[in-house]
């Protein structure tokens, strides 16, 4: 006889989502008409769930260290478990050490304050929210929240459920409750995971295809860790990304902030802020424009006293100051959403040496206006470079950051600004066209990032720039 599952779960059901073709039942208590089926049977073709005595036992609930693990194999993550254990109840014996590892020093989960993880704790649902938006990576997202009346904005899993609401994998009607608390049963967890997985993977960003102020020539690694915000209704769209994969903490770990309109024109002037949403407390923060470019870097310090544990994560939530003003011509840029970006933060203070650079060209092609009025605010051309070590860490000392050009366009190329680890670059083309002002001509630059460490030299690929002058009217 089977097992009858309980009723669909709203709160992990989405119509917009495509489910799973159903297929021949793996496991005895689950058919393959039931809803769940094909999320269950995805898992298990994933290799990550086997059952036991043939049965999947869909309305058991499941321990923080059996979902860590399942979240770890489903999301891909490189496992990681060298070196001494971070929980003193998940030791190196343990049959899920690697996972739960893995999981900890990748800044997904920390534990309790008392430095245990209590693995065989039934896992609830707002834990299962955290671990599966953390090990997927899933873009930071709280537009429109709070979406449940019992996850409101300062609960701990605010920013992991709101992240799934808005990408599709949660959908309850405004002012239901999300049940944070109550154990996630193995069934409800199989259409988690493989919804989350599956947004996740059919989101993935492909080089260039950013819009906004991220380039054709931008390079993968900071194509992987940029969020991207775009809103309709104000007329904006804002891009996020950290200098490194990890901060080190009492370290400068820069970020950028990157804001268009939705036509691509950068929006200069506004005054954006940053807070510490979760985490240890800022010794330092700070944001300010480059020049005058809709480019904003930021720089943040994980401030940790002797003898203090370093929570694995912090969060940066970036805003626009109060009543804020507008540059002329860019009145129509309304409200800045919220902007959110989390990050591992590791214990160790030492900074590696340089194990590669990353790469951000705001803008492979532009155009110059004589005619227009607001031709000096845009016409800058951005380009940031990012050092890390092999932790991932951003690599703010001992080295040198240079740019060079190259090409039939003449230009200004300013000296860099340093912020955490994040070299900034302006690059102005020439603001006429002196050969002849009767005509559209086009002219290419050729830019290139060189890094100058006491033992190696790093240099970036090519970034080829081309800027079309239009005539004097």
């Amino acid at each position: 006889m089977n097992v009858r599952l309980l009723p669909r779960f709203a709160g992990f059901l989405v119509a917009a989502l495509v489910i799973p073709t159903a297929l021949a039942a793996t496991f005895s208590d689950v058919p393959s008409d039931n809803y769940y089926s094909p999320y269950i049977e995805k898992l298990a073709t994933w290799g990550v769930v086997q059952g036991q005595n043939g049965m999947y036992r869909p309305n058991d609930p499941l321990t923080r260290a059996e979902l860590t693990k399942i979240a770890v194999l489903s999301s891909g993550m490189t496992l990681n478990s060298s070196g001494s254990a971070t929980f003193s109840d998940v030791p190196s014996t343990h049959s899920l050490f690697t996972y739960v590892e893995t999981a900890a020093r990748g800044g997904v989960v920390r534990g309790y304050p008392d430095g245990l993880f209590r693995p065989d704790n039934f896992i609830t649902r707002g834990e299962a929210a955290k671990v599966v938006y953390g090990t997927m990576k899933l873009a930071a997202n709280t537009t429109g929240g709070p979406h449940f009346s019992d996850v409101p904005v300062d609960h701990s899993f605010y920013l992991s459920v709101e992240s799934l609401y808005n990408a599709g994998v949660l959908n309850l009607s405004g002012g239901a409750v999300f049940r944070v608390d109550q154990p996630i049963t193995r069934a409800e967890m199989a259409e988690l995971v493989v919804k989350t997985k599956d947004y996740v993977t059919g989101h993935t960003t492909s080089s260039g295809s950013l819009g906004g102020l991220t380039s054709t020539q931008t390079s993968q690694c900071i194509l992987d860790r940029t969020i991207t915000k775009k809103d309709q209704a104000n007329n904006i769209i804002v891009q996020a990304y950290t200098a490194g994969e990890k901060a080190a903490s009492n370290q400068p770990f820069g970020f950028v902030v990157k804001v268009t309109d939705l036509n691509g024109r950068p929006v200069p002037g506004l005054q954006l802020r940053a807070e510490v949403t979760e985490g240890l407390n800022a010794g330092s923060l700070s944001i300010s424009e480059v020049g005058r470019s809709g480019v904003y870097l930021g720089s943040y310090t994980a401030q940790a006293n002797s003898g203090v544990i370093v929570p694995p994560k912090s969060t940066l939530l970036i805003t626009e100051q109060s009543n804020p003003t507008r540059v002329t011509g860019y009145e129509d840029v309304k409200a800045f959403p919220a902007t959110y970006l989390s990050f591992p933060v590791l214990q160790s203070t030492n900074m590696g040496s340089v194990n590669k650079i990353c790469w951000d060209l705001t803008r492979s092609e532009m155009t110059i206006d004589p005619n227009s009025n607001n031709q000096s605010l845009d016409n800058y051309i951005i380009v940031i470079g990012t050092a890390e070590d092999g932790n991932g860490v951003p690599v703010n000392s001992g080295i040198t950051m240079n740019l060079y050009t190259s090409g039939d366009n003449s230009g200004t190329v300013s000296s860099s600004q340093n912020s955490g680890g994040a070299y900034a670059f302006s690059y102005q083309p020439s603001n006429s066209n002196s050969n002849d002002n009767t005509v559209t001509v086009k002219r290419t630059s050729y830019l290139v990032l060189q890094l100058v460490t006491t033992y190696r030299v790093f240099s970036s690929d090519q970034m080829k720039t081309v800027v079309t002058y239009l005539p004097r009217v």
